[in-house]
C-alpha cells in the first residue's frame, strides 16, 4: 500500500517532501461503504455503514471499521482516501485528498487549501485575499496550469505535502477513536452491495 500511495506522484517529485521514505500508516482504505457482514456459517446479517481500513502501528496490522453515524469525520476521510487510489485526473486526486483532510484538520494550511480553490475556480473568482496571496506565492499567478512544468512541480510539492499531513492526521484520529470502532469476528468478511445483491439473485 505504500507504493499504491505513492504511484500518485510521479518518482521525480517525491523526494522533495519525503514521500519516496514516508512510511503510511492507513492502508486499504476502501472507497465505497460496508454494511453487511458474512459470518463463517455463511449468515449475513446488516450492520451500521461504515468505513474500512487498516493501521499499521510498531509492526502491528490492525483492520478497522468506523461506523458513520459513530465517527463521521474519521469515516468521510477514509472513504475519501479510498476514493483518492481510484482517481486518474490530476486536479481530481488533489481535491478528493483535500476532502479528507478538511475532515480532519480544524486549522488547515493557507496554502494547501488555496491549490484546491486554484484547482476548483477560475482565477478570476478568486477573491479572498489569503488563497489570492498565497497562490501568487508559490505559482507566481493566480492560475494554476498544468500544461506548465513548473506548475506541475510545485503541484505536485504540495500534494505530497497533503498526503502524508493527511496521513498523520487520520492515523492519529483513529488511533483515539480505537474504543468506538469495530472489528470483525474470527472467519467473517465484509460483504460489498454488489456482492449482496447477485446473492439476494441467487438466494
Amino acid at each position: 500500500m505504500n507504493f499504491h500511495y505513492r504511484r500518485l506522484i510521479p518518482n521525480r517529485f517525491q523526494k522533495k517532501q519525503g514521500v519516496d521514505k514516508y512510511q503510511f500508516r492507513v492502508w486499504d482504505p476502501w472507497h465505497r461503504p460496508f454494511q453487511f457482514v458474512q459470518y463463517e456459517k455463511g449468515d449475513i446479517y446488516r450492520t451500521q455503514v461504515c468505513a474500512s481500513c487498516t493501521i499499521r502501528q510498531s509492526g502491528k496490522v490492525t483492520p478497522v471499521l468506523i461506523g458513520k453515524s459513530d465517527c463521521p469525520s474519521e469515516y468521510e476521510a477514509v472513504i475519501n482516501m479510498g476514493k483518492l487510489l481510484f482517481e486518474k485526473n490530476r486536479e481530481q486526486k488533489y481535491i478528493t485528498l483535500h476532502k479528507a483532510y478538511e475532515c480532519l484538520e480544524k486549522q488547515r494550511d493557507i496554502t494547501l487549501s488555496a491549490v484546491r480553490h486554484g484547482l476548483s475556480h477560475a482565477a478570476s473568482v478568486l477573491n479572498r485575499p489569503r488563497t489570492r496571496n498565497a497562490l501568487l506565492s508559490v505559482f507566481g499567478t493566480t492560475n494554476i496550469d498544468l500544461s506548465n512544468h513548473r506548475h506541475v512541480r510545485v503541484f505536485y510539492e504540495h500534494f505530497g505535502k497533503l498526503l502524508i499531513e493527511t496521513d498523520a492526521l487520520l492515523f492519529n484520529q483513529i488511533v483515539s477513536i480505537l474504543p468506538k470502532t469495530y472489528s470483525l469476528p474470527p472467519g467473517a468478511k465484509l460483504v460489498h452491495d454488489w456482492q449482496m445483491r447477485e446473492l439476494q439473485r441467487r438466494g
